[in-house]
């Protein structure tokens, strides 16, 4: 029915540099149960104060908290439009406090910069699992809609239909752990890093490989596994910052450490190899 009434729902913004945005949405409906409904807020909480600390932000970050499914409708009739134009990147919070290991659920879309955020971020829990869209599940189901086709996965450890202890009494503070929800706030940190540190770069000496030696950027002799490893990131960065790879798609292609990438690209602005370039990473 279509009646008078009222439906609450939390959104809070944390602003930055440009208009771009990405959504860690959860849902505050399951009252009585810990990890189906309490570990979502709490780890969005945390991961709001996280990137609160942050010194300085490119992306804005959106965090939403609704009823399910009746929720994420209303939200999206008032800032559906908005999302379609501006978001680059969505996670579902759900179920995240127990002893499973992460599962993330790709985008109706697949293959977008969220996918691929959260793909490399979870190389460093090598027992994930990686799965495709399928129409059933959390809110997603609404982001992905197909009028809104809104770039949003979802972030889990157990999936709910694999859990024994899914939307039952068992489902109580005994099952999740701080420890677990510590580790997925990390997790969507470290996916929330990558996106806002993933940009587009051109060399300014395209014509061969430039000298780092002279510019002191390089160690030539005896250099210990840590600097090889910055040494071969730096060279792989070069190669291809040729205005067309962003740093998703060189640790992509390199197999190279992400954050390693993002440190040579920070070392060649610095040396003046490189320069930004102003591409839309939307799609």
């Amino acid at each position: 029915d279509l009646t008078d009434g009222s439906l609450t729902y939390s959104d809070a913004i944390l602003s930055g540099s440009s208009s771009r945005e990405v959504m860690l949405a959860t849902y505050t409906c399951h009252p009585s149960m810990a990890n189906n409904e309490l570990s979502g807020p709490l780890v969005n909480a945390f991961l709001y104060q996280r990137i609160t600390a942050w010194p300085q932000r490119r992306l804005s970050f959106r965090f939403v908290f609704n009823p399910e499914t009746i929720g994420a409708l209303a939200y999206l009739a008032e800032n559906g439009e908005h999302l379609r134009e501006n978001l680059d990147a969505g996670f579902v919070v759900t179920c995240v406090g127990d002893p499973g290991k992460f599962t993330y659920k790709r985008s109706r879309r697949d293959n977008t910069l969220g996918d691929r955020a959260m793909t490399l971020a979870l190389l460093n829990y090598p027992e994930s699992n990686l799965l495709n869209f399928f129409p059933n599940g959390s809110d997603e189901r609404q982001y992905c809609s197909p009028g809104f086709n809104l770039p949003v996965g979802v972030v889990s450890r157990t999936w709910p239909e694999k859990s024994e202890f899914y939307h039952s009494s068992y489902d109580n503070k005994e099952y999740i752990s701080f420890e677990r929800l510590v580790e997925t706030v990390d997790l969507l940190e470290d996916a929330c890093r990558i996106l806002d540190l993933n940009e587009t770069y051109r060399s300014l000496y395209p014509y061969g490989e430039p000298q780092l030696s002279k510019r002191d950027m390089m160690e030539t002799v005896g250099a210990a596994e840590g600097e090889q490893h910055r040494n071969r990131s730096l060279k792989w960065f070069l190669n291809l910052a040729d205005g067309k790879h962003d740093l998703i798609s060189m640790a992509e292609r390199s197999g190279e450490n992400f954050h390693n990438l993002a440190k040579a690209a920070q070392l060649c602005l610095k040396n003046k190899l490189v320069a930004r370039c102003n591409v839309n990473e939307n799609k």
